[in-house]
This record gives C-alpha cells, sequence and structure tokens, in this order.
C-alpha cells in the first residue's frame, strides 16, 4: 500500500513537471516573453485566479491570457474555465486562449459545451487550440531546457524519493536483523536450559550418591560423639556389673543375707533399665533431629536447582528421597521397654535361687 502511494505521488510530480515544461516551451515557441508583456503565473487581484500567462504590461485592448494544458481536462478544468469566461466578460482581459493537448471532442461533455459556447461568443474573443504531439514534444523539450530550477527540483524530488525508499528498505533490514537476533537469542537461551536439564539430569545420581555419602559421614560422625558421651554412663554400669559380682560371690560365701542380696540386685536391675530407657530416649530425639535437618536440607537444594532450571522430576526425586536407617540402627531394636534380664545364684546351702527383673 505505502509502495502504491509512494508510486502514485512519484506520478503526480511527474506529471505536473512534465505540465511545467509544456507551458515554458509553448510559451517562449509562441512568443510570449515579458519583453512583450508577458507576465508568467500571473494572480489577477480583482478575484485572486492564477492565470498561466497573461499579457498585463500593455495597453488595456491588448490584455491577453493563456492557459496551457498538457494533460486531461477534468473537473478542476471545467472551474478554471468559468473563471477565465467571467474575466473575459468583465472585459478584464480583450482574449484568451487554451492551448492543450486534449480535442475538445475527448474533453468532457460540460466543459466541451462551455468551451464551444465561449469560442461562438465574439465578444469574448477565446479560443480552444490542440496542439500537435509533435509540437507539444518540441515544447517540453525546451521547457526542460529554459527550466534548470524546475529541473533541479523534480530532480531533488526523485532524490527525495529514493532516499525515503531506501530509508524504508533499511528500517524493514533492521527490522529482519533485530527479529533474527531475537530468535537467535531465544534458541541460545532453550539450548542453555536444555543443557541445564542434561547436566541436571547426569548429576542428579551423583548428587544423590553424594548426599548419601554425607549422610553416612554425619551417621559416623553421631556415632563417634554417642560413643564419647556414653563413655561414662557404660564405666558406670561396668563398675555397677563388677559390685553385683563381687556381692553375689560374697553372698555365695554367706556373708551377705539373702534379703539383702535380693534388694541389691532389684536395685541394680532398675538403674540399668533406667540407663538405657534414657540412651534410648537420647537416641529417638538425636534421629528425630537429624532427620528433620536432613529434610531441611533437602528442602533447600531442592529449591536452589529449581532456580537453576532442573527438570522438576529430577527435584521432585531428591525432595522426596529419604535417608537410609543405618544397620546398626535396625540390628539394635531399642524399643520403650527396658530388657528383661534373667539370672541364677546359689545360696550358701547350694539350693538354687532364681532372680526376674523387669
Amino acid at each position: 500500500m505505502r509502495r502504491a502511494d509512494e508510486a502514485a505521488k512519484q506520478r503526480g510530480r511527474e506529471n505536473n513537471a512534465r505540465g511545467e515544461y509544456f507551458h515554458r516551451g509553448m510559451a517562449r515557441i509562441r512568443g510570449e516573453t515579458r519583453e512583450n508583456g508577458w507576465e508568467r503565473e500571473y494572480v489577477e487581484p480583482s478575484n485572486g485566479q492564477r492565470i498561466d500567462q497573461a499579457r498585463v504590461y500593455v495597453n488595456k485592448d491588448q490584455r491577453a491570457m493563456r492557459e496551457y494544458k498538457s494533460g486531461r481536462i477534468d473537473e478542476r478544468s471545467l472551474n478554471q474555465l468559468r473563471g477565465h469566461k467571467e474575466l473575459l466578460e468583465k472585459g478584464i482581459f480583450r482574449s484568451g486562449e487554451w492551448v492543450t493537448t486534449t480535442p475538445l471532442a475527448q474533453a468532457p461533455p460540460e466543459f466541451r459545451e462551455l468551451a464551444r459556447q465561449m469560442e461562438r461568443d465574439p465578444n469574448l474573443n477565446f479560443r480552444y487550440v490542440v496542439v500537435s504531439r509533435e509540437l507539444a514534444d518540441r515544447a517540453i523539450e525546451l521547457g526542460q531546457q529554459l527550466a534548470p530550477g524546475v529541473r533541479q527540483l523534480e530532480l531533488v524530488s526523485s532524490y527525495a524519493l529514493d532516499r525515503a525508499d531506501r530509508a524504508r528498505r533499511r528500517l524493514e533490514h533492521i527490522r529482519e536483523i533485530a527479529k533474527a537476533r531475537e530468535r537467535a537469542a531465544l534458541f541460545r537461551k532453550t539450548g542453555q536450559l536444555r543443557d541445564g536439564v542434561e547436566r541436571g539430569r547426569a548429576e542428579a545420581p551423583r548428587v544423590i550418591e553424594q548426599e548419601r555419602q554425607a549422610r553416612v559421614e554425619a551417621e559416623r560422625a553421631r556415632e563417634a560423639e554417642r560413643a564419647r558421651d556414653m563413655q561414662n554412663p557404660v564405666r558406670r554400669v561396668q563398675i555397677e556389673t563388677a559390685d553385683r559380682v563381687a556381692r553375689e560371690f560374697l553372698a555365695a560365701r554367706g556373708l551377705l543375707r539373702d534379703d539383702k542380696r535380693g534388694k541389691d540386685s532389684a536395685r541394680q536391675a532398675d538403674s540399668i533399665a533406667a540407663l538405657e530407657r534414657e540412651t534410648a530416649e537420647k537416641e529417638r530425639a538425636d534421629r528425630a533431629a537429624r532427620e528433620k535437618a536432613e529434610r531441611e536440607a533437602r528442602e533447600a537444594y531442592a529449591r536452589h536447582l529449581e532456580r537453576q532450571g532442573i527438570r522438576k522430576d529430577i527435584v521432585e526425586l531428591i525432595r522426596h528421597q529419604e535417608a537410609p536407617v543405618t544397620a546398626h540402627e535396625r540390628d539394635r531394636g531399642l524399643g520403650d521397654d527396658a530388657p528383661r534380664v534373667q539370672g541364677r545364684s546359689r545360696d550358701t546351702g547350694g539350693r538354687g535361687i532364681e532372680r526376674t527383673r523387669d
């Protein structure tokens, strides 16, 4: 659409330039020069109408006007002719001519009728002159030589049109380059995301193994710390066990009474049971705290992977992975109840005594 509009404008400029050359050339051929009293592009003060050629630098009886048309006759031409008729009727000009390349038979009917009416009126002294194509071409060629400024204007207009067309093509080229760059950037971003997902998929087993190793190391560190914490309680149990063995040995020798021996054994069993319950509670609390910390660590790492663009299924795999239960914890099987301890001893008379500690 824009190209069609620009082409139409260019044709209009070319037609205007052609009409200007025709006007100048025919006026020179017909001797309508300033020396002969003619003025080009004259504007009549009485009604402001523009006239191509007007002979005004002469006596009033010699005043004349000319209109030059190298193109088609249209509605605008009809209005001009009416204005010229008015000037002739008022006597402002004593004669008038229309010099054109269009035969009157090819003009619009209303224009043709008005022109013939004006030609028939002797008071108007009007003529409609049709020149040959050869004379028109010669006049146009002469007009080009006589109007360097107009020629330059035409060249400038053509140059401006070419420059505008080049600017339009350059803008389209820039837009295409911008679109290509956007597509390339999107392609690179998509490739980077795909590479990140592939790396995440490839690194997921290694990350999981690293987490497992970290959990194993944490378990080992916890076991070592627990062993250090349990050092004194274990020693206490060992001492109490040694005392119990010594008392049982003395009881077997008759140095302690049976009732005192039974009370001591019961107290020892209660102490061991209380110690084991305390140990089990501490282990459960440690395990709960460790599992909570591991869950929080997994959640934080999963959020980090999501921000890095790692695939959602890999993130969910890491988020829901549970820490393995060590064989040591499984085999130990600590419960809420203290283990039952049974044993037998003999009194001083060699009689077997059975003791049950809950």
